[in-house]
């Protein structure tokens, strides 16, 4: 099902079809590098996993995972999305596109859509960006998405540094 479109990009949301894309994006080493791991490796860990994004999507409110697709020839580029992460006060705009496709604006794009539909729904009054401070693309793609930097925090149960931006949403 189509949810967002932008001129390049139909935004979709996840399903068990997409299940072997996301397993092949959260295994792929730019994800592990600047995300983390995830248990995907049996048939049943990558179901749970799927069914986890699935449950969480809100979309009325403007919180979930959005597959990016290619409209010229349907394909799957990555993910975006905004996600209630523990740890934080605010939903996390992230996004994530598999490495052949990086360097063509497709997360900044979708990006983009996602904010402007948390926006129109006004739905948040907040969204936050997070990202290591090694990880410069999020960082460049967090700040043309008008997120400032406001500290360094650590996630629940996780040792990692992260930088914490954040927009305020009333205020644009």
């Amino acid at each position: 099902m189509k949810l967002l479109e932008t001129p390049r990009l139909n935004l979709i949301s996840t399903t068990h079809e997409h299940a072997h894309f996301v397993q092949k994006l959260v295994t792929s080493p730019k994800w592990i590098k600047n995300i983390g791991p995830r248990e995907v490796d049996t048939d049943e860990a990558l179901t749970k996993f799927v069914d986890h994004i699935i449950a969480s999507q809100e979309f009325e409110m403007g919180v979930g995972q959005f597959i990016i697709q290619r409209k010229s020839d349907k394909e799957l580029l990555g993910v975006c999305g905004a996600y209630k992460r523990e740890g934080l006060e605010e939903a996390d705009i992230g996004f994530a596109v598999l490495e052949e496709f990086e360097r063509n604006g497709y997360a900044f794009e979708a990006s983009q859509a996602v904010l402007q539909n948390i926006k129109t729904l006004k739905s948040m009054t907040k969204i936050q960006g997070i990202t290591i401070p090694e990880n410069i693309p999020s960082i460049k793609i967090l700040e043309k998405l008008g997120l400032s930097f406001v500290k360094m925090i650590s996630l629940p149960n996780d040792s990692v540094e992260l930088m914490l931006y954040e927009l305020n949403l009333e205020a644009t």
